[in-house]
């Protein structure tokens, strides 16, 4: 193969269309090899032993699905696949794209005209994905080693500062100690800012086991570790339904964790109380804490699941503006969203959709 040739899998099992599809791309400008088997087996085989740049997969094949296929390649980023259609389906369409395929074709006179140039879209996508991918990729190391590498010395900026603090309140003036608590609490924000950081960053490296979750249980394990703040805050956390979902028990942790934290810092005032619940809607859960403060005004209501971006309501609280990217980022590893809603008579409703 030569250098700058484009190495397709064709798995198709009608020898006449896979010779009309060979046929097309061979068309373009673009070298290409093909090669062509007929079954999800023969395609196994193949894609243990080698790698191709692009797989174009017929949909309905003898030993099964084409999507079948797919959920092999599932996590993997070294080819994008396509898949085609006798006919159009646009159920099949989607449960295609869900399982990631980056396209869905229906075979046609019309496509097989414009196969070389569907190939060089996809290809272009495919390079943008991965380029994306690995830029995430360092971000999240070069983020996992500076929060390592200052938690030391931050532990010991705020030691320090806290022992001169009570050691020297009868020697320092007001303005010293002033100084030395500003220093205290600037390290431990920093400190803050690096955990939730991290948090964001490994989202969906958990080796936890996807399996089902008493949500209810986890919640009640989230309030116990905040306890101190609800007493502090002067708050009540009332329970409803909350459906079983099929997720990873550190993720569904640190959602609850967040948003009821979140809820308590900014959402709450002494004798409020906080709402937490869920409903199943088909195959997805709707999880919500619900609290009755001041509210979101309607244009922050996307940009506080941004990171460091904090609502106005808020700016007067202690916190990072981390926490709802880390949720988003959560739903959407879970195949759903994370979105806030007003709660009826004033108020914020934060609402994540996970695997029901």
């Amino acid at each position: 193969m030569g250098r700058g040739t484009i190495h397709i899998l064709l798995v198709e099992d009608s020898e006449t269309h896979a010779a009309l599809i060979r046929e097309a791309l061979e068309s373009g400008h673009i070298p290409v090899k093909v090669t062509v088997v007929q079954s999800l087996a023969e395609a196994r085989a193949y894609l243990g032993k080698s790698t191709p740049h692009l797989a174009i997969i017929d949909l309905m094949l003898p030993d099964g699905s084409g999507t079948d296929l797919l959920q092999v390649q599932e996590g993997r980023t070294s080819y994008p696949a396509v898949v085609m259609s006798g006919q159009g389906d646009e159920a099949a369409a989607v449960e295609a794209m869900k399982a990631g395929a980056l396209d869905y074709l229906v075979k046609s006179s019309a496509t097989l005209d414009e196969m070389p140039r569907i190939v060089e879209r996809v290809l272009r996508e495919w390079r943008h994905i991965t380029e994306r991918k690995l830029v995430e990729k360092e971000l999240e190391a070069f983020v996992y080693t500076v929060s390592h590498d200052l938690r030391t010395p931050l532990s010991a900026i705020i030691g320090y500062a806290d022992l001169l603090y009570d050691q020297c309140q009868n020697s320092l003036d007001e303005q010293a100690l002033d100084c030395l608590a500003k220093i205290s609490s600037s390290g431990e924000m920093m400190a803050m800012l690096m955990d939730d950081l991290l948090d964001l960053s490994t989202v969906g490296k958990t080796q936890d086991p996807i399996e089902a979750q008493d949500t209810s249980k986890v919640v009640n394990e989230v309030i116990y570790s905040l306890s101190e703040q609800i007493s502090r805050a002067e708050v009540g956390v009332e329970i409803g339904d909350l459906p079983v979902v099929q997720v990873s028990k550190t993720l569904l942790f640190q959602v609850f964790d967040n948003l009821i934290g979140n809820a308590i810092r900014y959402g709450c005032k002494p004798g409020d109380v906080i709402e937490v619940g869920g409903e199943r809607r088909g195959d997805k859960v709707c999880l919500y804490v619900r609290d009755h403060g001041l509210g979101i005004p309607t244009d922050e209501r996307d940009c506080i699941f941004e990171a460091f971006c904090r609502g106005t309501t808020g700016e007067d609280k202690q916190g990072t503006g981390i926490g709802l990217a880390t949720v988003k980022k959560i739903a959407k590893r879970c195949g759903g969203e994370a979105w806030v809603e007003e709660t009826p008579g004033g108020g914020a409703t934060f609402c994540v959709e996970v695997k029901g």
